[in-house]
C-alpha cells in the first residue's frame, strides 16, 4: 500500500492507504485489506446498469489474503469481511471512456456522459 494524493474539484487530498495509517488505527496491520477501483460514465450508462456494475465490483473475485501469487485462494471484497476490514477506494476517471486518434496524438472524450448525470449515477454506484 502506499499513500495517495487526489484533484479533487481542484483540491489536493490525501488518501492514506499505507501502513501510516493502519499504525494509528485500533486494528493490527495484518487484517487490512483495501480495493482501489477507478469509475466512468459512457452516455449509455443509466441508473440500473451503475447499481449492477457496483454490485459486479463487489463480488468479483480480486483480493488475496496474503500476498499476490502466493497460492492464496481470490475473494470478492463482500467475502474479505469476514477476514479483515476492506477498505473501498472509489475514484472518478473521466479518461477511461475516450477514443485515442491521431495515431495517438490526440484524445476525444464524446461518448462521456454530462458531469451532473456523471455525479448522480457515481453516487448510485456508491
Amino acid at each position: 500500500f502506499r499513500k495517495a494524493s487526489l484533484l479533487v474539484d481542484g483540491k489536493v487530498e490525501y488518501v492514506g492507504g499505507g501502513i501510516e495509517d493502519l499504525v494509528e488505527s485500533t486494528m493490527p496491520s495484518d487484517t487490512s485489506c483495501g480495493l482501489l477501483v477507478y469509475i466512468s460514465f459512457a452516455k449509455s450508462a443509466t441508473k440500473e446498469k451503475a447499481l449492477q456494475a457496483a454490485k459486479t465490483v463487489l463480488n468479483l473475485p480480486l483480493l488475496t489474503q496474503g500476498a499476490w501469487g502466493d497460492g492464496s485462494d481470490t475473494k470478492s471484497f463482500l467475502a474479505m469481511t469476514s477476514h479483515c476490514k476492506p477498505q473501498f477506494l472509489l475514484v472518478p476517471q473521466a479518461n477511461l471512456i475516450s477514443k485515442v486518434k491521431s495515431q495517438g496524438k490526440s484524445i476525444q472524450y464524446h461518448g462521456q456522459i454530462g458531469k451532473e448525470m456523471g455525479m448522480t449515477l457515481y453516487n448510485y454506484f456508491l
